[in-house]
């Protein structure tokens, strides 16, 4: 399950990146004759990558996202080959690499990534992190915990040796009839990086007005926690060196939440079938379009 969430936390930091931080500023190259498509731009590839420990031999796991690059290129970390995935994020010239090798918290990844420029000459990009230390969670202790319909809620977790940030990924989601006898759902879900090592989030984004709640359908919301090495986005967004720009993160070991409801005493526990009522609210969603 531990390595299910892992690569589920990979991707998310990934595609995450992808969006939040569409491109880098690099070095321009030498400017050649201005034709039809203008003047020549920046030779360097562009790279973002995300690298996360694993348990044993193998167990690291790294996704590189590579784009702007005139030949396909050789990724290795720690002389490890990555291999190209031809079915991910082919879209629009950009190249997929994903590598597995015995990488654990605290250890040092070094990524290098050699091509063919234009030119014919060869090209060399590379980058360095070391993954943070374990996270673990201070208050509330355990990884179970109840929350009450209504009230604020706030994680407190360990200072990371190796994490110059921490990303957090909460998620929490409500279906219920309102006092009307209409099924709703309420959806709260952030991914966010900051440097304390405490985060609170209010009552009033996390659930609906408890005095519109007449009864509750179901109910799902866990939170993912992890220190951030190298590079994230508060911070420099180049660490790539050579002939690239871009990124290399490290994530460390990520501690997570499931939780639980309670509820107060004038609200009581639906008996509807989810899947019906979901199907209705999203409905009623087109239809009011």
């Amino acid at each position: 399950m531990r390595e299910i969430k892992s690569l589920l936390l990979v991707l998310s930091v990934l595609v995450t990146f992808l969006i939040a931080l569409p491109g880098c500023e690099g070095d321009e190259g030498v400017a050649g004759p201005t034709g039809l498509q203008g003047e020549q731009g920046p030779l360097a590839i562009n790279v973002k990558a995300v690298l996360m420990p694993g348990e044993g031999d193998g167990g690291g796991q790294s996704i590189t996202s590579i784009t702007n690059s005139p030949s396909i290129p050789a990724v290795k970390y720690n002389d490890y080959n990555a291999r190209l995935n031809q079915s991910w994020f082919v879209g629009g010239g950009r190249l997929a690499y994903l590598c597995n090798f015995p990488m654990e918290a605290g250890d040092t990844a070094d990524m290098e990534i050699a091509f063919t420029k234009l030119d014919g000459t060869s090209g060399l990009a590379e980058a360095t992190v070391t993954l943070p230390d374990e996270l673990s969670l201070v208050d509330p202790p355990g990884s179970d915990v109840n929350v009450i319909l209504g009230d604020d809620f706030e994680m407190t977790w360990n200072s990371v040796v190796g994490a110059d940030a921490y990303m957090v990924i909460i998620s929490f989601e409500l279906g219920y009839y309102d006092t009307a006898d209409v099924f709703q759902i309420h959806l709260f879900e952030e991914m966010l990086t900051i440097t304390d090592t405490t985060i609170s989030f209010a009552g009033s984004i996390l659930f609906p007005d408890a005095a519109t709640v007449s009864s509750i359908d179901y109910f799902y919301a866990d939170a993912d926690l992890s220190g951030i090495s190298g590079v994230w986005n508060g911070s420099e967004i180049n660490n790539i060196t050579g002939d690239g720009m871009g990124f290399l993160v490290g994530l460390g070991y990520a501690d997570d939440l499931d939780f639980g409801l309670v509820m107060p005493e004038e609200i009581i526990p639906g008996e509807a079938d989810d899947k019906d009522q979901i199907i209705d609210y999203f409905t009623r969603l087109v239809e009011d379009q």
